[in-house]
């Protein structure tokens, strides 16, 4: 009985978390949430329009907190939440480069995102 316990423990113990979703291309973020949201409800549905919006206006700060938002609704599909978790990757780069070069409003995203987790 122990060595059962045992051998659950350490199985518990030596799991791997999976690895985070690859991002995805700035160009595709359109396409891809047009499809993943176009059946979605319509306050869902605006949000994701609202990060295409900010993706193709090159405003990665708006992107990814409307991004946040998106990824906060407990009501999105598996396609509508892989499409947002990988976009929300991709911007999180953008803005990670972003503030690296000095950009304000990049690294000010980042610090609220931070003190958001």
């Amino acid at each position: 009985m122990i060595a059962g316990v045992w051998l659950l423990f350490v199985a518990g113990c030596s799991r791997e978390t999976p690895p985070a979703p690859a991002g995805l291309a700035v160009e595709q973020v359109p396409l891809t949430f047009n499809q993943a949201f176009a059946e979605a409800a319509p306050e869902i549905k605006q949000v994701a329009q609202d990060v295409v919006t900010a993706v193709q206006g090159d405003d990665a700060p708006k992107a990814f907190v409307d991004l946040q938002h998106l990824n906060n609704q407990s009501t999105l599909t598996g396609p509508q939440r892989e499409a947002a978790l990988r976009a929300m990757v991709t911007m999180h780069e953008r803005l990670q480069a972003a503030a690296d070069k000095g950009d304000k409003k990049a690294k000010e995203a980042l610090e609220q995102y931070g003190a958001s987790k």
